[in-house]
């Protein structure tokens, strides 16, 4: 008897410890504002649970099924769907309607054939939406590229290798880039 009264008790803490939950209510403080809590809850349910809130559907397109865990009180609903993001590791996009995805690197395509590098790396940087590109006085020489939708980084590093460049990069704002011995951290 002791020991059915022990495996019932393991599988009623097991049940508890998988145990998932959302909460979304009107905040009592400020008008238009919610307290949402969300353990372990699928994104999906989350979505739904803020979507009476938002006043506009909330589409989740990010692969698999993931599972969040945030708190927030008296906070807008929408940054509420934008912490929930956050939280996932996914994108939150309202350019077009309410949208969490999965984030994707930029890609570029070029079809250059003994190109001056100096045009190759300028058409990597606006395909890429890199902000600041610092080319050095002695990098020069052509070369022949074909790249069809290939993510930002693969791309660069491979025309830098190719060409025998490196670069640095400060944070995200500004990459310097010149031959590998003055950038040797390539």
């Amino acid at each position: 008897m002791t020991r059915i009264l022990s495996m019932s008790l393991l599988i009623v803490l097991a049940a508890g410890a998988a145990r998932t939950d959302v909460a979304v209510r009107r905040s009592a403080r400020t008008r238009g504002h919610v307290d949402i809590v969300a353990t372990r809850a699928p994104l999906g349910e989350v979505a739904r649970a803020l979507e009476p809130y938002l006043g506009r559907p909330v589409t989740v397109d990010a692969g698999r099924e993931r599972r969040v865990t945030y708190a927030a009180n008296d906070i807008v609903p929408a940054s509420a769907l934008a912490g929930v993001a956050a939280a996932a590791h996914i994108v939150f996009d309202n350019s077009h309607g309410l949208v969490l995805r999965e984030a994707v690197e930029p890609a570029v395509t070029i079809d250059m054939k003994d190109a001056d590098i100096r045009t190759i790396l300028k058409t990597v940087q606006r395909q890429c939406g890199m902000r600041n590109l610092i080319i050095d006085p002695d990098v020069a020489g052509s070369g022949t590229f074909l790249f069809n939708r290939v993510p930002c980084a693969l791309a660069l590093d491979t025309i830098l290798t190719t060409m025998g460049l490196g670069r640095y990069s400060e944070s995200s704002a500004v990459t310097a880039v010149g031959p590998r011995l003055a950038y040797p951290g390539q």
